[in-house]
Order: C-alpha cells, then sequence, then structure tokens
C-alpha cells in the first residue's frame, strides 16, 4: 500500500472514529462484564474494538458472543469467524450510529443540542427493532433478524454439504445442530 492510500485511509478512519463516537460507549459493555467476574481476558481487535471472554460460568448462562457498539464479549469456544461475525456487527453500530449523527444534526437545528446528543448517542440501539420484526414476520427472534442474516452472510464458511441449499436452508440446518 502507498504511504499516500495508507495516510489517507487513517484519516478516513480517524473521521469515522469521531462521527461515531458513540460506540466508544460499548467498551463498557466487556469492562462492566470483566468488573462483575463474568468475563477475562481484555484485548483490543481490530477497528478499536475492546473485547472480553466470557468466564466459564457465565458461558454456560450466556452462550453467544455479544456486540455492543465497539465493545464484544465473546464466547470462550469461538472461532475466528465468530470474530468476524461480531466485527460485522461492530461495522453496522458505526453505520447506525453516522445515520443518527445526521438525524441529530438536524434535530439541532430545532431543539436543543442535548436532545439531539441524545439522538445520536441513541444510534447504539437502531438495531434492537430487527429482533422485534424478525418475529413480527413470523421468523426467529435471533436468526431472522436482518443484522444477524447480513453477518451470517458475510462470514459463513460454505461446506460441501451447504452446496446447491438456499441461504435460509443453511441456516435452518445449522440451528437443529444447535
Amino acid at each position: 500500500m502507498s504511504n499516500a492510500k495508507s495516510v489517507r485511509l487513517r484519516i478516513l478512519r480517524a473521521l469515522l472514529y469521531l462521527l461515531t463516537a458513540p460506540g466508544f460507549l460499548g467498551w463498557l459493555f466487556p469492562i462492566l462484564a470483566m468488573a462483575t467476574y463474568a468475563a477475562k481476558s481484555p484485548r483490543m481487535l481490530p477497528g478499536l474494538v475492546l473485547a472480553a471472554e466470557w468466564r466459564p460460568w457465565a458461558a454456560k448462562l450466556w452462550k453467544w458472543s455479544t456486540t455492543f457498539g465497539r465493545g464484544v464479549v465473546l464466547h470462550p469456544e469461538r472461532s475466528e469467524a465468530t470474530i468476524r461475525h461480531e466485527l460485522v456487527h461492530v461495522a453496522q453500530f458505526e453505520d447506525r450510529i453516522l445515520l443518527a449523527f445526521f438525524v441529530a444534526l438536524v434535530l439541532a437545528t430545532v431543539l436543543p443540542v442535548s436532545w439531539a446528543l441524545g439522538a445520536w448517542i441513541s444510534g447504539l440501539a437502531w438495531m434492537a427493532p430487527n429482533f422485534l420484526s424478525a418475529v413480527l414476520r413470523g421468523g426467529h427472534v435471533y436468526y431472522d433478524a436482518e443484522h444477524e442474516e447480513a453477518a451470517y452472510a458475510r462470514t459463513l464458511r460454505i461446506i460441501p454439504d451447504d452446496v446447491g441449499k438456499t441461504f435460509d436452508e443453511v441456516l435452518d440446518a445449522r440451528e437443529k445442530k444447535l
């Protein structure tokens, strides 16, 4: 990569971090999980994502890796595909927070700045309705949520048994194995 391209990418990444700053509130998720002894082993993932790992007792209660903003708590038995899946969710949070930033700019023209700031921060919650939408469409609360389908689609490893099946058939077969 050329030096000019590298500088350009660093500037763009810094701008993204600035415009999606509420995403750093997600760091509180793994920090609180570690403070309550539910998680351990903090580390940074690409994109200034703070990650930790569920302790075995917590992993028995909550069997999933989970992302909130730029904070991730990983299941101890995760794969590299799981980490890539969670990083897709970080990008999805960035998209929603960036949208919330522009909504906040518009609101700031007619409402107090504190309301606009609240709108910007609320971008962290803008994926939550996907779970309800999935249920209202008659689907599974987790597997049929649009942000989960997108994350699985971007990270799903195709194995020989998957060839010739639709994406939904692949997910259904894997869900039955859980």
